[in-house]
């Protein structure tokens, strides 16, 4: 057989292919690929052609006109002419190396997308798939990130190895890399920290600009005038509580984009100097030669969608809320399909969705999301604590800790870690106190350490970022859990000067109702009514402070508004208490259809293993109670025998719970155990002796 020559080709010049893009208004390579098929009819996208061209790889004229055309250029402005010097054959390397790196994701991603996806089937099958298929996502992952690098003699010895390092300098007679840093108004002081760590960087000589006017020089122009190697560029897009972060990396022929990352808003004030070292580590890894995995660049349009829905997530506590950042989101991934980080807070969304409408649907669309999450970026941290708060939610308390566990141990003491973030530091914390309350902490190995770290990081994403609500508000949950009333009340209090974020002013109110502080308690949720815009929590609370006034009527009308105002709660101890109310307004038959449903819920609860002992307790309680309603409508097997055991270990149990095991006691003659628990609590929490099932049984 004759033996095929290697076809020659036109090479294109990536910096002058974006350049071209800025000019036309066309934001992404997909949407480049997308117009190509627009102008020519195409059914299919030439989305390799479009990937070929920027990678700098030799295509036909041809394919390289139709390129131009859609740039609206002439094909001869974006070819590929000048040598590289030996500073951009570094950085060209690194981007070659990348790219094959890519290359092999991209073709193990194809056999994945190529299988079937089993979606709206039973939850064995789902779990199956899932792990099949985060197995396939791993083994991939695995294998391109341990690949070896291309062994092209020219591109190793453009690099010479220090003698006491293991790093590379830049093959050049400085032996050091000379950049020129541009940054955003925004940025000037990050730029200016980044200078002066990169002074101690013997392989990189920075310095930041002062001229106003390079803004409109070309980078030829810049490189000329400063004499630099290359310009260093930071920039970003902002919301309230968040930023997109980027650095990237320009020089004559090429160009990469070391740094995106989305950060708390907090790593750009007081915690900059965390940012700082994270760009310089970065900046290092990618100059030094060692092998980086480049950032892929988002639409403008997709990370400003992003950014709104995370801060919209941010602050949610109602179903309107989280269906306004998934709208948000849907419209940041429909315009980059690719955005793993989108489908990860999707994911996130219809987790804490689930709690208030359509629970296994919403649970079922949550997984379809992480899986879909995974596929894009099964590393990125965003995506790891997505999957670990779906784990939890469906009653894999202990398997969502270890999930997430891993990223976080290194991250916890290395600032330069990616997953050094406030965020991830508050969900962890939040992970162990599901875990440390839930069933699955006495049949593991695990030791009860975790106990104290839940303190750890909390206070540790505090430190990072001393507004995150959702740090304090675990941190005031974790010492209510171990019965240390005040400092949680402390922690509630002084969170509630920081943030008025509603679950923050609810568990406040809580507080001071349990101190008796009934008036206080009162302002506090009224307060909340003025300020939020759903305020189903705020009613909720309401009512149930008179009920400790033993003004029942009024309790069910803020029961009632509660429930109007979110009518598909999935937590079983709202329906219970509306039961309580309606039943303390002597309406028998409205209570019992509400314990009915506490019942159903808390059996829902229990099929996807997401209980406790306290959910376990409240089940035996709403028995009760509808046995007392009508025993002969009502019959269940063994309470008597399953209310003892409670009471021969009542460990693990909450104040409300212990308030029902007291009433439970009551129902099978052991008055005295009642007595002794109703005294126990009304010592931690006063209000407890103003209790109806304490006063009226």
């Amino acid at each position: 057989m004759e033996t095929r020559k290697r076809k020659r080709g036109i090479k294109a010049s990536r910096v002058k292919l974006e350049a071209a893009m800025l000019d036309a208004g066309i934001e992404t390579q997909f949407a480049l690929a997308s117009k190509i098929a627009e102008s020519e009819g195409l059914e299919k996208i030439p989305k390799d052609l479009v990937s070929k061209v920027f990678r700098e790889r030799a295509v036909s004229t041809h394919n390289l006109a139709r390129v131009a055309k859609a740039l609206q250029v002439e094909a001869h402005t974006i070819y590929l002419s000048s040598e590289s010097t030996p500073f951009e054959r570094v950085a060209d390397f690194q981007i070659e190396s990348e790219l094959a790196s890519q290359s092999a994701e991209d073709n193990e991603t194809d056999k994945i997308k190529s299988a079937p996806l089993a979606r709206g089937r039973t939850r064995a099958k789902v779990v199956l798939f899932s792990v099949i298929f985060l197995f396939i996502c791993a083994f991939a992952i695995y294998l391109t990130g341990h690949s070896k690098q291309a062994s092209d003699p020219s591109a190793l010895s453009l690099v010479a190895p220090l003698e006491s390092t293991n790093k590379r300098l830049i093959d050049n007679p400085l032996g050091k890399a000379l950049l020129l840093i541009q940054t955003q108004d925004e940025l000037k002081h990050i730029g200016i920290q980044l200078v002066d760590v990169l002074h101690s960087t013997d392989f990189i000589g920075a310095v930041m600009v002062t001229e106003q006017q390079t803004a409109e020089m070309s980078l030829p122009e810049i490189l000329k005038k400063w004499q630099v190697h290359g310009v260093l560029h930071l920039s970003m897009l902002e919301s309230t509580h968040y930023a997109s972060i980027q650095m990237e990396m320009a020089h004559a022929s090429n160009r990469a984009l070391i740094f995106d990352q989305v950060v708390h808003q907090g790593l750009l004030g007081e915690s900059s100097s965390i940012l700082v070292a994270r760009l310089h580590a970065h900046l290092k890894q990618f100059v030094s030669g060692e092998k980086v995995a480049l950032a892929s660049a988002i639409s403008k349009t997709s990370m400003q969608k992003y950014l709104e829905a995370k801060d919209t997530l941010y602050f949610a506590h109602s179903y309107q809320d989280l269906d306004k950042a998934l709208t948000l989101l849907k419209q940041a991934f429909q315009e980059q399909p690719d955005f793993a980080q989108a489908y990860a807070e999707a994911c996130r969304a219809k987790v804490q969705m689930s709690w208030l409408k359509d629970e296994t649907a919403s649970l079922a669309l949550a997984t379809t999301y992480c899986q879909q999450a995974e596929e894009y970026n099964s590393m990125a941290p965003a995506v790891i604590s997505a999957k670990a708060e779906l784990l939890s939610r469906t009653g894999r308390a202990l398997a969502a800790v270890e999930h997430l566990e891993p990223i976080l141990r290194g991250a916890i003491s290395d600032s330069v870690h990616d997953a050094f973030d406030p965020d991830a530091f508050a969900l962890f914390a939040e992970l162990l106190l599901v875990f440390t309350t839930s069933d699955e902490l006495d049949s593991s190995e695990r030791g009860h350490s975790d106990d104290g770290n839940i303190a750890v990081y909390a206070e540790k994403a505090l430190s990072i970022a001393p507004d995150h609500w959702r740090a304090m508000n675990t941190l005031g949950n974790y010492y209510f859990a171990k019965g240390d009333i005040r400092a949680a009340a402390k922690r509630f209090a002084s969170a509630s000067l920081v943030v008025k974020q509603p679950v923050i002013l609810a568990n406040l109110g809580t507080m001071q109702m349990c101190f008796g502080e009934l008036d206080k308690a009162k302002q506090t949720y009224l307060d909340l009514i003025d300020s939020a815009s759903n305020t189903y929590l705020a009613y909720e609370n309401l009512g149930s402070v008179l009920m400790f006034e033993h003004d029942f009527v009024g309790a069910l009308n803020y029961k009632l508004k509660s429930i109007k105002l979110q009518p598909d709660l999935a937590i079983h101890q709202v329906w219970g208490s509306l039961a309580e109310v309606y039943l303390r307004n002597g309406n028998s038959e409205l209570a019992s259809q509400h314990y009915q449903k506490a019942l159903r819920i808390a059996e829902r609860d229990e099929l996807l293993d997401n209980t406790s002992a306290d959910g376990r307790l409240s089940k035996l309680y709403y028995q009760m109670k509808l046995n007392v309603i009508d025993p002969n409508g009502f019959q269940f097997d063994d309470l008597a025998r399953k209310a003892n055991k409670f009471l021969q270990n009542s460990s693990g149990l909450g104040l409300k719970s212990r308030s029902h095991l007291a009433w439970i006691a009551g129902q099978i003659g052991k008055e005295k155990v009642k007595q002794e628990i109703w005294a126990s609590i009304s010592q931690l929490c006063p209000v407890y002796k103003q209790s109806p099932e304490l006063n009226f049984g």
